[in-house]
């Protein structure tokens, strides 16, 4: 999405309510003058992942129920989100509904004990040196390659073994019945 915002203050409610939104790409927000943005997400339940690495956030005075109600998100990156510009208000709520394992992205140390003291319900926050450390690890390539590469592996062979069994039942036994019936006719 290329939206000109570079003079928006509020994004407050943006998308709340957008319950079949899976997909968003925010890549090219101009977010600098940006002062509100509670409920921004709210209710969007279908939204599985979200980066938001590029928002610039250092003037925004609210971010109130943000994500609240974004239950299937499980994955955030808001890593150049400031929380200690000393605007920010109120950011109550802002993770209310999300699942607690939602792996988030935040810059340093300073951000990630922001989180785990405002919502200690959250137990996935990394910053991103511990997420880049994660994903060069054999855990992540386990989950996110090789399982599902595997398990995709296991479907095409049980199908093919299936067809190899079905086609040996109902194709190659009644032709092979047929041609037996046939050869024992002519010689009767």
């Amino acid at each position: 999405s290329n939206f000109n915002t570079s003079n928006v203050t509020n994004m407050g409610n943006m998308f709340s309510g957008c319950n079949y939104l899976e997909t968003v790409d925010l890549s090219n927000f101009n977010t600098a003058k940006v002062t509100q943005m509670h409920n921004m997400f709210h209710n969007c339940w279908r939204l599985t992942s979200l980066n938001l690495s590029s928002f610039d956030t250092s003037n925004v005075t609210t971010m109130l129920n943000m994500f609240g109600s974004c239950n299937k998100l499980m994955h955030l990156d808001i890593r150049n989100f400031n929380f200690n510009s000393g605007k920010l208000v109120t950011s109550s709520g802002m993770f209310t509904k999300v699942p607690t394992d939602c792996e988030i992205i935040v810059k340093g140390d300073t951000e990630k004990q922001y989180i785990n003291e405002k919502f200690p319900e959250l137990t996935n926050v990394k910053t991103v040196a511990e997420y880049e450390a994660y994903r060069q690890s054999f855990e992540y390539n386990l989950k996110n390659k090789i399982l599902p590469f595997s398990i995709a592996g296991i479907f095409a062979l049980a199908f093919c073994i299936l067809i190899g069994f079905l086609t040996a039942r109902f194709v190659v036994r009644p032709v092979k019945a047929n041609m037996l019936y046939k050869e024992g006719y002519t010689l009767i």
